[in-house]
């Protein structure tokens, strides 16, 4: 993804004036380009799923990256043939 096709989205979608941090949508753009089958790889409507999910938390995508990490560990103790806790 190019900077400037970054930027043309962040505008059109008026983040700055949703108090979108531009590198919250950085992130949310890469990480939405996984379904770019849904979205025919259109930047515009990744923006827009982005978007509504930083609307929800500005930490969104932080968040997301945090339970991803937590459950690849997760796996990967279940594959050593440890138990998952409860807690």
């Amino acid at each position: 993804m190019k900077q400037d096709n970054i930027l043309d989205v962040a505008k059109k979608l008026k983040i700055a004036e949703k108090k979108i941090p531009l590198s919250a949508f950085k992130k949310g753009l890469k990480v939405e380009m996984e379904h770019k089958d849904v979205t025919g790889g259109d930047l515009n409507k990744t923006g827009k799923i982005a978007l509504v999910h930083l609307l929800e938390s500005k930490k969104y995508y932080d968040k997301l990256a945090k339970v991803e990490k937590t459950f690849k560990k997760a796996k990967r103790g279940v594959k050593k043939g440890r138990r998952l806790s409860s807690e």
